[in-house]
Parts: structure tokens; sequence; C-alpha cells
């Protein structure tokens, strides 16, 4: 199964390579060649086998076919309960809605955000389609991201139209809690990303402003973490278990790694913080901020904001990791538009993109590689 992913992972990335890297193809059956890697990021989706959430969602089908959906479960989302019952325990086809609503958000995303479509779903496919596959989450996250882009897309309209479409953006993004209960902290940051003023200052200033707002982040958690769970919990009075699941993450035991082990996960977090650093060295340049159009300085501060929010848990007194990468993966959307979006504007040179998709092409064949080894 692991050797299958591997084998579908590079037949998929060998046909879409010309059209996104070599520029090989003109705009002649873009359409087609952008169905082609549609279905096949929709088809790994649908056969990801090399995440054990693969077979965890199918165990999850028997648990809640038939089931009664009661106000004070605390298991999986009452989205998802329902739709379970919808689809009568079909997992394919519960897969085929969460997994193709998540590509069909990501593609309405691109489009308000003014993006490539087919380069968003390549940047995604090349780097992240193993986060992409393996979780419910990601259908949070799509949500969340089309929210985020309905914001940044307002931020270039007049004052009256302006605030309206803020408003409804923050409504969508908001409404991706109800497909994740994590996204509660990544939505609060969002709110105070739309409120916070001097966004051209903070965009120059990121690269030192980072380690001190992470270091402000890691502080609020580690000494208020329980007033932060609380109200996470108040926002969900169904008694659906946000404080439980949150309590769980913190204290949950991190596996420990070996040096090999470590290496791996530097290389794997490298797909998110290399593109990052990247990008605020471009920002850093009056250049930059004076040639690229509002939206994607928008935004580029919300991610900002994410990558400070995730790489914060680091550094607080949890014995797991889980909330880290939990958060972390929730900038994979943002950062792929924003690549892409800053390539086709000329801003991240076309040298720099091609090292950018050949680390996160290394990173995901590597790790689709080392899933073949371990069986082997």
């Amino acid at each position: 199964m692991n050797l299958y992913c591997f084998l579908l992972y590079c037949f998929l990335l060998l046909i879409s390579l010309k059209g996104n890297v070599l520029n090989l193809y003109g705009q002649e059956r873009y359409n087609f060649r952008l169905i082609l890697l549609f279905c096949g990021m929709l088809l790994f989706s649908l056969t990801s086998f090399v995440d054990e959430d693969f077979f965890h969602y199918h165990e999850l089908m028997s648990e809640y076919r038939g089931y009664v959906i009661d106000d004070e479960d605390v298991g999986i989302e009452a989205i998802y309960q329902y739709l379970i019952q919808f689809v009568d325990g079909n997992y394919v086809l519960f897969r085929l809605a969460v997994w193709g609503s998540a590509l069909i958000a990501i593609v309405f995303a691109a489009r308000r955000f003014n993006a490539n479509v087919y380069h968003t779903l390549f940047v995604i496919f090349a780097g992240f389609i193993l986060i992409f596959s393996y979780a419910r989450a990601t259908l949070a996250m799509a949500v969340f991201t089309l929210g985020v882009t309905m914001v940044c897309a307002a931020s270039e309209m007049d004052k009256k139209m302006k605030n309206l479409r803020i408003i409804l953006g923050l409504l969508v993004l908001i409404c991706s809690f109800y497909f994740h209960r994590s996204m509660l902290p990544v939505i609060a940051v969002a709110i105070c990303w739309v409120l916070i003023p001097y966004k051209e200052w903070l965009a120059k200033h990121s690269l030192w402003l980072f380690p001190i707002l992470v270091a402000i982040f890691s502080f609020v958690i580690t000494t208020a973490f329980e007033e932060l769970a609380v109200l996470a919990n108040s926002w969900n009075d169904d008694g659906s278990g946000t404080l439980d699941k949150m309590e769980h993450y913190r204290t949950m035991t991190s596996a420990k790694s070996n040096i090999n082990g470590y290496i791996t996960l530097v290389l794997k977090y490298s797909s998110f913080y290399v593109p990052f650093f990247v990008i605020s060295n471009l920002f850093r340049s009056e250049r930059t901020l004076q040639t690229d159009d509002k939206r994607g300085l928008w935004l580029y501060i919300v991610v900002f904001l994410m990558m400070a929010l995730s790489t914060s848990f680091l550094f607080v007194n949890f014995d797991s990791s889980v909330l880290f990468y939990r958060y972390i993966y929730m900038t994979f959307m943002p950062l792929s538009l924003l690549v892409v979006h800053l390539k086709n504007n000329r801003v991240l040179k076309s040298s720099q993109y091609l090292w950018l998709v050949a680390l996160l092409v290394i990173n995901t064949l590597l790790q689709l590689f080392g899933a073949v080894y371990s069986e082997i």
C-alpha cells in the first residue's frame, strides 16, 4: 500500500511538472491539465494508505454507522457524524465528500485571491499532499483559507464594500471551527490580524519581530492555558469535548527520536520554514511592498501570525509536540497560495521558486520512501 502511494505521487508529479516548473505548455488544454491534477489529488486522498489515520477513520465509520447523535457526544464533530449517517457508512463516499469539498474550497480560494489555480494545486500537491490527505481537519483548513482570501480580496475595495466583505470573510473562516475544534486559536489570531494597523511596517520588520512574537505567544500560552481552554470550551457549549481534547494533546507524551528521527523532522518542517523565511526576506524590501498588491501583504501577515503561533508551542512546557505540528499544518494552504501569488507577480524569482519546489518534492519523496522502506 505504501509503495502504491509512492508510485502514485511520482506519476502525478511527472505529468504536472511540465506545466508548473518547466513551462513547456502554454494556455492550451489548461482546463484538462487542471482537472487531471485535481482528480489525481482526490484519488491520492481517497487511497492515502500511507497514513494511519486512513484506517482510523475507517474504524469510525462502523462506530458511527446507525448511531443516534447525542448532543453530549465527545467524538468527532457533529457534521461528520451526520455525513457518516447520510452515506450509510460508505467510506469511499465519506472521503469523497470531505476531501472533495476541501479541494473545491481551495479552488474557490485561489480564484478569489487571483492566484493561478493550477499552480496552487501543484504546490500543495508537491509539498503537502501527505498533510492534505491525512485528516478531516483538511476541510476546516480549506474553509479557513477561503475566508482568509475573501478578507484579503476585500482589502483592495472601497471602504463601504471593504467592511462588508471583511465581515463576510470572517464569518466564513469562523465556520471552520465547526469542521474541526482545533481551529479556535487560529480563528482568534485571524480576527486580530484584521484589526492590526500598520501592516506594511509589520511586514517590513517581520524577520526580527518573529522571535519576539513567538516569545509573547509562548508566555501567554504557558501562563494562561487553562483560561484559554475554558474560553475554547465556552464556544462549544454542546459538550463536544474541546477542553478535554486540548488537555489530552497538552499532556500526552511524545515519542523520543534518535539522530535520524531529528534529521527527518528538520527536513519535514523545512517545507514550512524555508518558504516562510524566503518570503519574509522579500517583504523586507520596499520594492516588494510597492510592487506587490495589498492582498499579498494581507495574506503574508496572517501567515506570519500563524507561523509565530505554531512555533510558540515548541517553547511551552507541554509533554507533547502534537499542538505544534497541528498548528503548523494549518499554514500550508495560505503559504502555498502566497508562494504562487508572489511568483505570478514576479516578486519571487523563477530560480527561487524552482528551489522551493525542489525542496517540497524532495521532502515528500523522502517521507514516502521512508514509509515504503519501513515495510521492507
